[in-house]
């Protein structure tokens, strides 16, 4: 017996309401679930959320190009990194990271990865 079969044999044993109720939720979900890539974006952007979820998983999402993506690192209103891709007129695209009332630190790790951390003094 496949694990449908069982989850549709235990849904069949709740009472009708219960069912009703299950079919409700599971639209609400659905319909919240198709607004949210409806106002992220399901096209392809240059900013993408959990982009690795994006190939067949419902919680990644493409956000549009222009958008910033705030990191909370703290618990201090203000213990945070933006990050944002900007086009400058003359370089093309980059990569901006904004935050932290000290400032930030990067770190170069190795040729293609480097540590941004927030300045604590």
């Amino acid at each position: 017996m496949s694990r449908h079969d069982m989850n549709t044999e235990r849904l069949q044993r709740l009472p009708k309401w219960a069912q009703q109720e299950l079919a409700l939720l599971q639209q609400r979900l659905a319909e919240a679930t198709a607004e949210l890539r409806r106002v992220a974006g399901a096209e392809p952007t240059r900013v993408q959320v959990d982009p690795d979820r994006l190939h067949g998983n419902d919680t990644g999402y493409n956000a549009k190009d222009d958008a910033i993506v705030r990191f909370r690192l703290g618990d201090d209103w203000q213990d945070y990194l933006d990050v944002n891709i900007e086009k400058h007129p003359t370089r093309g695209r980059r990569i901006i990271v904004r935050g932290g009332r000290l400032g930030i630190s990067v770190n170069p790790e190795s040729g293609n990865v480097v540590n941004i951390e927030l300045r604590t003094n």
